[in-house]
């Protein structure tokens, strides 16, 4: 597979199972039909991205005679890719920080409120005592 990260291999394999939903492969035949639509991947790679794909709980298999045969389940029909997945656990993750920061933020300014509070209550405290004290009006 040219200039493909892992993720994308894993999603170029899953796609191509969604394509062919109601066929079974061994991981030989998806090699085949990839390197003849001119995806080009390696077969050792083929055989780790199906386990992996199986393992994930995407892809099931059936044996058939000591040889494994991998069809896509129901998960893998509604998982929207790795690559899409990285996406967005980076984007949770942004949004995590985000939330961190103006929490933060929010912090320090509801302790500087509260000092400002807790003076302006105590002037307010005093004055009344003096006003008491002296009679003031």
């Amino acid at each position: 597979m040219q200039n493909l990260n892992p993720l994308q291999k894993l999603d170029l394999v899953l796609n191509f199972y969604r394509e062919k939903e109601d066929v079974v492969y061994s991981s030989m035949m998806i090699y085949t039909e990839l390197t003849n639509s001119g995806k080009m991947p390696k077969a050792d790679e083929i055989l780790m991205i199906v386990r992996r794909l199986e393992k994930d709980g995407y892809l099931d298999f059936i044996k058939i005679y000591e040889e494994k045969f991998y069809r896509i389940t129901f998960d893998g029909f509604l998982f929207h890719g790795y690559t899409k997945q990285a996406q967005i656990n980076i984007t949770n993750e942004q949004l995590k920080l985000d939330v961190i920061s103006t929490n933060k933020r929010n912090e320090q300014s509801l302790r500087y409120a509260t000092w400002l509070a807790g003076f302006g209550s105590t002037g307010l405290l005093i004055w009344e005592i003096l006003r008491r004290i002296f009679h003031w009006a």
